[in-house]
Formats: structure tokens, C-alpha cells, sequence
């Protein structure tokens, strides 16, 4: 009720178009709530009003419907004020009301910029991880791609057959302290150039082409261009390991094998080898 007598208060000041050039309309009174009637009636106070310029009009008006509702919510205190003060204490409210609202929207635009930042570092990170991993594959393409190559080349440079693989049981009495596996393998130079040594291993499998173990070979041997020579080596048996016992049963007419080749050197000089 009091809310809507000052705003009609202040219809009813705007009506009134007549003022005194020797008033200061500042330094008149309002009135306080219980007498807000007084300010529809009192002249003086209308010729002080009207005599505002309109930007003072329009703090006056904001000013008087703030404090009408702070006091309808019990928290103004009805102490008399002139009409420069309410301006003034409406221009310090509204300074206030900037200051927070550019103090929110500071937080706001430094918590959007933080938020950019960090979507603008996934996406880069997440593009560099994508531009690695494509890295990475053109690598182990091009690898794979040597690898094949240097394969085909060192697999016609040189064969290897097995021919035997026998478990040697320990004899004491011949100073065999130890069982070992018995492996020879016919080597053969297939190249132009006279062979030097040779370096790869020998993947045992079983009957269903399963690896069973893999036997290191490394051996420095001269083999003529065109020649093939006969190969011994001896590997030790551990009975205890699963795979060393399975290779002690298997049957060389029905295992299969894979010569993988690492190093071939040449009495010239020249050498062949799988890249890494």
C-alpha cells in the first residue's frame, strides 16, 4: 500500500509543471513514510521536484521505489533525507550495482577464458596424440615395408634346412656332463659373394605349427658363392622347462621350422641386415 502511494506520489509530482528559480530543488525534504501524504500536497515540494532535470528526476524516482520496497520488507528506517541526498545515495547505489555486475561478469569472462584455455589444450593435446599415433604408423608401415624387403632379399641370399635335431643325453664316461639338443642345419651361400658368417634363429614349432622355442644361431663360416655346408650346433636341455622337454619329443620328419635371418657378412666387406 505504501509502495503504491509513492509511486502515485510521483505521478502526481510529474503533473506539476511550476517552479521557483530561487529554490534549490535539492535541499528540500522528502517525507517521511508516515507523512507521505504531505509530499502530494506540499507545493514547495512539487515546484522542487519539477524544477530537477530529468536525469536527477529519473535517480529521485529510482531512489523512492527502492525505499518503498525496503520498507515493505522492514529494512528501511524511515529517517528523513533531502532530495540531493536521495540522488546521491542513488548514484552511490547504482555505482555499487555496476561495480558488482562488472565485478560478476569479470569472474564470468575469466572462468569463460579458463574454460577456452583448457578446451583449446585438450584439442590441442588430443591433435598432437592424433598426429603421433599417425606418426608412429607411417614409421612401423615404412618398417614393416623394410622389413619385407630385406626379408625377401636375405631369404635368397640364404637357406637354411635342418636336417637333424637329436636330445644328447649326459654321459659321464665320454665327459658329457649334461644333456643338450643336437641340431645341424645344411647352410647354403645362394649369393655371388663368398659368405663370412651368419647370424639369425631357428623357431622350432610343433606338428600344428605352434612355436616351441627359438634357438639363437651365430656363426662365423666361410661358404663359397653357389656352396652349401653342413652346420653343428649344440644347445643345452633343461628337462625341468616344458619347452626344452616338448622339443626333446618331437619328431624331425613331421616338425616344422622358420629360419628368421639377422645378420649375413661377406669376405668383400659388405653386409646384410633386418632393420630393427
Amino acid at each position: 500500500m505504501k509502495l503504491k502511494s509513492l509511486i502515485v506520489t510521483l505521478l502526481c509530482l510529474a503533473l506539476t509543471a511550476c517552479c521557483d528559480p530561487d529554490q534549490d530543488p535539492q535541499s528540500v525534504s522528502l517525507p517521511t513514510p508516515n507523512s507521505v501524504l504531505d509530499i502530494v500536497d506540499s507545493y514547495k515540494a512539487k515546484r522542487a521536484v519539477q524544477a530537477l532535470s530529468e536525469a536527477d528526476r529519473n535517480l529521485l524516482k529510482g531512489y523512492l521505489i527502492r525505499t518503498a520496497m525496503d520498507q515493505a520488507l522492514g529494512k528501511y528506517d524511515g529517517s528523513a533525507i533531502n532530495i540531493g541526498q536521495a540522488i546521491k545515495a542513488q548514484q552511490e547505489w547504482l555505482a555499487v550495482q555496476d561495480a558488482e555486475a562488472a565485478q560478476q561478469q569479470a569472474i564470468k569472462d575469466e572462468e569463460a577464458a579458463k574454460q577456452k584455455a583448457i578446451h583449446e589444450a585438450e584439442a590441442a593435446q588430443q591433435q598432437a596424440l592424433k598426429d603421433n599415433e599417425a606418426k608412429q604408423q607411417a614409421i612401423l608401415e615404412d618398417i614393416s615395408k623394410q622389413k619385407a624387403e630385406a626379408l625377401d632379399i636375405m631369404n635368397s641370399t640364404l637357406t637354411a634346412n635342418l636336417v637333424s635335431l637329436k636330445l644328447q643325453k649326459k654321459n659321464y664316461k665320454k665327459k658329457i656332463y649334461s644333456d643338450y639338443i643336437d641340431i645341424e642345419l645344411v647352410i647354403k651361400n645362394n649369393s655371388e659373394s663368398e659368405l663370412s658368417g651368419f647370424k639369425g634363429s631357428l623357431v622350432i614349432k610343433d606338428t600344428t605349427g605352434a612355436p616351441v622355442k627359438t634357438l639363437e644361431i651365430s656363426a662365423s663360416t666361410e661358404i663359397e658363392a653357389g656352396q652349401a655346408v653342413l652346420y653343428t650346433t649344440k644347445f643345452d636341455h633343461n628337462s625341468l622347462l616344458e619347452a626344452d622337454k616338448l622339443l626333446a619329443t618331437l619328431n624331425l620328419d613331421k616338425v616344422h621350422y622358420e629360419w628368421i635371418p639377422d645378420v649375413y657378412t661377406f669376405k668383400n666387406g659388405d653386409a646384410l641386415k633386418m632393420p630393427n
